[in-house]
């Protein structure tokens, strides 16, 4: 579990510093993906003999995979709001003129509180989508290779 958990941080949090530079949202899609890949690498490294280990090392991994997501979720928000500020004036901008409306001048204390809010919130989604995903991964390895699997005598 811890193994398959410190894959999942490094990889977490690499994809997660690439996805929300493209899109703060895009991070979510990161979830999917390592939660399943922490959860399935539980299953290989613990090798749990029951449904309930599975879920157990599977859950396990995948909420600590989350760490990684969440700092590097913040980590991008810190550096779009620090790096390219000119991308929440330019949404204010189109949305005033879908509007109708005066575009807003936007301080960069606001650009510094939306950005870490956004990261901030889909950062902690992510927690709940690694989370559920390792124990997806996990019970996709028992259906797999675990039920083959002879207890080991110790």
């Amino acid at each position: 579990m811890s193994k398959a958990g410190l894959i999942g941080i490094a990889l977490s949090f690499v994809l997660s510093v690439i996805a929300a530079l493209i899109a703060p949202f895009c991070g979510l899609c990161v979830g999917v993906v390592v939660g399943l890949v922490a959860g399935y690498l539980s299953g290989v490294f613990d090798r749990p003999m029951t449904v309930v280990d599975a879920v157990r090392t599977g859950a396990a991994a995948g909420g600590i995979a989350s760490v990684g997501a969440l700092v590097g979720q913040l980590l991008a928000a810190a550096g779009l709001a620090t790096f390219f500020p000119e991308g929440s004036q330019l949404a204010a901008e189109i949305v005033a003129d879908i509007q109708g409306i005066p575009a807003p001048e936007l301080t960069s204390g606001f650009i510094w509180a939306q950005q870490l809010a956004i990261g901030c919130c889909v950062g902690l989604l992510n927690v709940g989508v690694l989370t559920l995903f390792g124990i997806g991964g996990g019970l996709l390895w028992r259906q797999i290779r675990g039920e083959n699997e002879q207890p080991q005598m110790v």
